[in-house]
């Protein structure tokens, strides 16, 4: 007969054995979930839309020169007419074409779907590099939550330029997880896994690279540290230069180094050369960093608050990981701030929640001192109050429930990036096609930005015109960041900026502008995106346009819902 001590043993066992069994798929149930919500909040994005959202319009004419080729890397793209060179990482674009010459989709429909169904993959990576990083269930499933409401690691990844941006991060997240887990776990089979994703990662975009280099230092620098982990590193590093060599070496021998100087010298950092752009960017991480700004949330900023505190109970535990991770992005992202912001975010308000919200609510429940709170992320078993389980998952559903509906919040009123999710409408498309049929190949057009407060990231016509109107916009930004000199990104984007006035003023603004360029234009094309009679005011150019009309200088060759053009006499 066994003893009352091992009776009770293998009861009590039993018992943990259960809770542990029930709390991992209650864990599993709750992950999905958040997968799931992701999905869903990405999607009330994509289902209304009939064309791809905001920008996209030169990644449609590098896939269709990729299909006018064979295949084959062109010297050049046809966007815009301004020998732009090919320069742009392929994988993405080989992609699309892949699918509209084997499905019956068409590229339109394709450059909308692919970067969703990429982004919403991303979710499933990030709770990968999660698991592993931090080790618990609960902080692990609380962070894919956030990362998966966080409008800042969407936004801009579902938009129809996401066809690139999109496979960049997802390839990134795994890039990651192999090098974290190639430093901890001392694997050397992981080598050629994350030289993988390294490569992968700059053959889908080469402004996501940057992004999982500074990531491979702190990584090292808490990780590594010994022979072993900077020889792995010096492997992986050439290993992911051969893998990816076909593209770079093509690129390289066609136009030499300069479409990368170009490209890896258009972003902004504190560290640019420019004094306006340096003090520029330090404001705006100072402003958006440390506000919690950077995760783009249109009320107040919850997750980003959460993610700060989360900060505090990382250093108190001395897990300098991430508040050094999101440090380094802040510092070293000189393209994409919010968006890689969003990873160790994500994970910092994970540990707040399971740290110090969760001890302490329990504790409150239980009638003791929350100095004596034990923290939810350690390996024993929950000791919330009976009945205190309910409370605190009502809590955390809120704060789920807050963050997922702020998130399909969009409203010009709300001023943040989710409001750039909108697509061109059918009566701008028709205007651009019009352009295309009724007007000379060789004409220039000068498109005018939307609004004074335009963006010019967010212009989605000066983006599409070139694509659909298959004419030159003289003003167009997109694409400048291959090239050097005077026709470099800084240049025309500081050019496109000086533009913006001129859409509340006389025709002599934007003439002199063009005057002072050197720039020759034959039409002036004026957006007029179709909205509701309640946005009616956000129509541009109102004043412009009446004076436009009565100058003899121009004439009105089309005036429908979508656009006004105006030809130059």
């Amino acid at each position: 007969m066994l003893s009352e001590h091992v009776l009770n043993r293998t009861y009590t066992g039993s018992v943990d054995e259960r809770t542990q069994s029930n709390a991992t798929r209650l864990y599993l149930f709750a992950m999905v979930a958040a997968v799931c919500l992701g999905i869903l909040v990405r999607a009330l994005y994509i289902l209304p839309a009939e064309f791809p959202l905001n920008d996209g319009g030169m990644f449609y004419t590098m896939v269709q020169d990729l299909q006018h080729t064979g295949y084959r890397l062109p010297a050049f793209t046809t966007y815009n007419d301004t020998a732009l060179p090919y320069g742009y990482s392929p994988f993405g674009f080989y992609v699309a074409a892949v699918l509209e010459d084997l499905t019956p989709l068409n590229l339109f429909d394709i450059m909308r779907w692919v970067p969703f169904i990429v982004s919403s993959l991303s979710i499933l990576a990030f709770y990968r590099l999660a698991r592993s990083m931090l080790t618990n269930l609960a902080a692990s499933t609380i962070a894919t939550f956030a990362f998966a409401l966080l409008p800042a690691s969407f936004v801009w990844l579902i938009m129809g330029g996401g066809i690139a941006r999109s496979w960049g991060f997802l390839f990134s997240l795994l890039a990651v997880h192999q090098l974290y887990l190639l430093y901890t776990r001392r694997t050397s089979w992981r080598i050629a896994t994350a030289a993988l994703w390294i490569g992968l990662t700059a053959l889908s975009h080469l402004g996501t690279i940057s992004f999982v280099a500074y990531t491979t230092i702190v990584l090292f620098l808490l990780y590594g540290r010994d022979r072993q982990s900077f020889f792995s590193t010096v492997l992986v590093a050439v290993a992911s230069v051969v893998f990816t060599a076909p593209w770079w070496a093509t690129v390289v021998l066609t136009h030499g180094w300069e479409p990368f100087l170009a490209a890896m010298s258009s972003g902004s950092s504190i560290f640019s050369s420019d004094p306006q752009t340096r003090s520029g960017m330090l404001k705006y991480l100072v402003q958006f960093g440390v506000g919690g700004g950077l995760t783009y949330e249109p009320f107040f900023p919850l997750i980003g608050v959460l993610g700060l505190f989360g900060i505090l109970a990382a250093l108190t535990r001395r897990r300098i990981m991430f508040p050094l991770w999101w440090l380094s992005v802040l510092v070293f992202e000189y393209r994409a701030p919010a968006t890689f912001s969003s990873i160790p975010i994500a994970m910092l308000a994970g540990i707040c929640l399971t740290d110090i919200v969760v001890p302490r609510l329990s504790a409150a429940f239980r009638g003791t001192d929350t100095a004596d709170a034990p923290a939810f992320h350690t390996k024993r078993r929950s000791t919330l109050a009976p009945g205190s389980h309910w409370v605190v998952g009502i809590v955390l559903a809120a704060l789920v429930c807050y963050a997922g509906v702020s998130t399909v919040i969009k409203h010009p009123v709300v001023q943040t990036q989710m409001r750039f999710l909108e697509s061109l409408s059918s009566e701008e498309r028709a205007a651009m096609r019009w352009v295309s049929v009724m007007t000379p190949s060789e004409s220039r057009f000068l498109v005018l930005p939307e609004h004074e407060w335009s963006f010019w990231a967010s212009d989605k016509t000066a983006e599409w015109f070139p694509a659909l109107a298959k004419r030159r916009d003289i003003a167009t930004v997109q694409g400048s960041e291959w090239k050097l000199g005077q026709d470099s990104f800084t240049q025309r984007r500081e050019q496109w900026k000086a533009l913006l006035p001129c859409v509340s003023t006389m025709p002599s603004c934007f003439e002199n502008w063009a005057k002072d360029l050197g720039l020759t234009f034959t039409h002036v094309y004026i957006p007029q995106p179709v909205y509701s009679q309640d946005d009616a005011y956000r129509l541009c150019c109102k004043h412009l346009i009446r004076w436009l009309k009565e100058d003899s200088r121009y004439a009105v060759i089309y005036e429908k819902p979508g656009a006004i053009i105006f030809a130059r006499q």
